[in-house]
């Protein structure tokens, strides 16, 4: 017994299930056709699995594409705190390049201008699975410096283990000279 030329189509049936009908032609002993075989594959399941991957697929995307477009800085860790992933607004407001800035340490835009607490309280806060807020005085890859308004989180996988650090920065330089100059010009008013 043996089939050839076999023709699968894809069938969608009322109730909502899906079926691959394959039908091959039943060659006898002497090569001869004797009639036809028609098998009906339940493909339910799998058409619904690449569905739900599609639907993935396209979340996804849209997510990594708001990021990659977002006008504040991202930057993604390992729990080793090596940057795996910086966004370009990042890159804009540090003048690094991402092949620069991958695989580095973030503390290599470290001015030594900001308080050494500050850095234990991020680590102890981040570590122990909270989320920190503060500002860093930063340095541009041009040697210029920079106030980063940061919010850090750590990434835990459904296992509870902490896999990667989310930074989230702004750039509030301008908005602090401008503080500074406002409670001045109060002062001297």
């Amino acid at each position: 017994l043996e089939t050839e030329k076999s023709v699968e189509r894809r069938l969608n049936w009322s109730d909502g299930k899906t079926f691959l009908r394959r039908v091959s032609p039943f060659i006898n002993n002497n090569k001869k056709m004797d009639g036809l075989v028609l098998t009906y594959i339940d493909i339910s399941e799998f058409s619904q699995t690449k569905l739900e991957l599609e639907d993935s697929k396209s979340e996804l995307r849209k997510l990594s594409l708001a990021i990659e477009q977002s006008p504040g800085a991202v930057v993604i860790t390992n729990n080793k705190a090596e940057i795996e992933y910086a966004n370009p607004a990042f890159l804009s407001i540090t003048g690094y390049s991402l092949e620069e800035v991958l695989g580095r340490n973030p503390r290599f835009l470290k001015s030594n201008k900001s308080n050494p607490d500050d850095y234990q309280s991020l680590w102890t806060m981040i570590k122990s699975g909270k989320t920190w807020q503060g500002e860093f005085i930063n340095r541009k890859k041009n040697g210029d410096l920079y106030v980063a308004r940061e919010t850090i989180s750590p990434v835990t996988q459904p296992d509870g283990h902490i896999s990667h650090f989310l930074s989230l920065q702004e750039d509030v330089t301008e908005r602090k000279h401008n503080e500074e100059e406002l409670c001045m010009l109060i002062v001297t008013g």
